[in-house]
């Protein structure tokens, strides 16, 4: 059932993108609520939901992990959008539906604050998903309408480092880290598609 409405979620908000591929000059950005967030903790609790793309505000181009690596210790980057399977990402679940893992659909591995060092400039990788491993854990922070929403890591639980595009570069392989959450920069905020 909760497969069926994430789904159903997506048809609904996202519709059909002819070509497969966002060009990220040409469509603009469009503020999507990850639907997930419209179910209860309870109803989210140890589910699976997804894949889904994350697309930064600033250069819509996504979450990517780069040519598919399966490596451990790959730094993420940003990369124009496309339906492939290295930009998309499960969410997993906590057992309290508030916090999740993000698992790379290509390489199976999670996305992963590097050495679990909570400061601006700390590498986004991926590694083997662990789940006890709370280097893992991210939660969403919803921005106002007509905003998107930030990916803050669980082990700041006041909110006060997110998954972020270093530099707010706007061309392909920009590295992602993680960065203060303050104010409204839009190489810390997100939409999904």
């Amino acid at each position: 059932m909760l497969r069926g409405l994430v789904v159903l979620s997506l048809a609904l908000m996202v519709g059909p993108l002819s070509t497969g591929v966002a060009n990220a000059a040409a469509e603009p950005f469009v503020p999507a609520r990850i639907p997930d967030l419209s179910l209860t903790p309870q109803q989210r609790a140890l589910a699976v939901t997804g894949p889904y793309h994350f697309q930064f505000k600033h250069s819509r181009k996504c979450l990517a992990n780069p040519a598919g690596s399966t490596a451990n210790g790959t730094q993420m980057i940003q990369w124009t959008c496309a339906e492939i399977d290295d930009q998309l990402w499960y969410l997993h679940w906590d057992v309290d539906g508030t916090s999740f893992r993000m698992s790379n659909k290509k390489s199976g591995k999670c996305l992963d604050v590097r050495g679990g060092v909570v400061a601006n400039g700390t590498v986004i990788q991926q590694w083997t998903c662990g789940a006890t491993n709370a280097n893992q854990f991210f939660r969403v922070y919803e921005l106002p309408a007509p905003d998107g929403f930030q990916i803050y890591t669980s082990l700041d639980y006041s909110h006060l480092h997110c998954v972020h595009q270093h530099g707010a570069v706007q061309t392909n392989g920009g590295e992602v880290t993680l960065f203060s959450c303050y104010g409204r920069q839009t190489n810390i905020e997100f939409s999904y598609w």
